[in-house]
């Protein structure tokens, strides 16, 4: 772990701004007992909130955000409702329905031009689902995904706690820590999944640190997954951490 840490600290070092500045490498010390409440407040289960409150402690520190107790809800609230409690790191899309897939994605071009029995057809069938939902080809313009060839929908589906979708911020990330976008999607240890999800928050939507200071759950929704699906969730597991915090 403390191999993999220091690699990814090497890695996000950067010059810093002067209202933020950016911490030097995150020393391999356990996390806060208080950002481990928080991190079980949001979902996450007893015997894993040490785990995983360890990886945001070093992703936290990375990226400035270690007195920033609101944004630091914020960030784990949306990725708790994003990952299932942190216990998933790939989208299912596996749906039972077709009023459910209706309900979820029905503003995408690809399912609002099939008719019922066609979408009954994506029902217990997530592979193909993806690839007609997260096609940039069936995505308005400011949705785009950059998913332009086959197969690309189901591959680069959620990804990590924050559920990162899409080609182009997967290849982003990716090169950004020098490695391709296929081993990304391959990883699965902690650390990883946590800078990921800072980094996706504080780098790739420069307004989320300022709604969630202002504690405005809405607009760090909107931010996160452009929308404003699960707020109901989202805002009753904020509540739950930020009581742990006292803010």
């Amino acid at each position: 772990m403390k191999f993999l840490l220091d690699l990814l600290a090497a890695i996000f070092k950067r010059p810093a701004p002067a209202a933020a500045p950016v911490p030097g490498p995150a020393p391999d010390v356990p996390a806060s007992d208080q950002l481990v409440r928080m991190v079980a407040a949001a979902g996450c289960a007893p015997d894993r909130a040490a785990v995983v409150a360890d990886a945001f402690a070093h992703a936290f520190e990375r990226f400035g955000v270690t007195d920033r107790m609101l944004v630091q809800a914020h960030i784990l609230a949306h990725c708790a409702h994003e990952s299932g409690n942190f216990t998933y790191v790939r989208e299912n899309l596996n749906y039972s329905s077709v009023a459910r897939i209706r309900a979820v994605f029905g503003n995408n071009r690809g399912i609002a031009r099939l008719s019922d029995a066609e979408v009954e057809e994506l029902v217990n069938n997530p592979v193909v689902l993806a690839n007609i939902v997260y096609d940039d080809a069936n995505r308005a313009p400011g949705y785009k995904l950059g998913n332009t060839q086959p197969g690309d929908g189901w591959k680069f589906r959620g990804w990590s706690w924050g559920q990162l979708t899409g080609r182009a911020i997967i290849e982003k990330l990716a090169a950004r820590l020098g490695i391709s976008a296929d081993t990304l999607i391959n990883m699965t240890d902690p650390a990883t999944f946590a800078h990921a999800a800072v980094w996706f928050a504080m780098e790739e939507k420069p307004n989320f640190a300022d709604a969630a200071e202002r504690d405005n759950i809405v607009l760090t929704t909107k931010a996160w997954q452009g929308g404003q699906i699960g707020l109901e969730d989202r805002i009753a597991r904020r509540e739950r951490i930020r009581q742990q915090v006292g803010v």
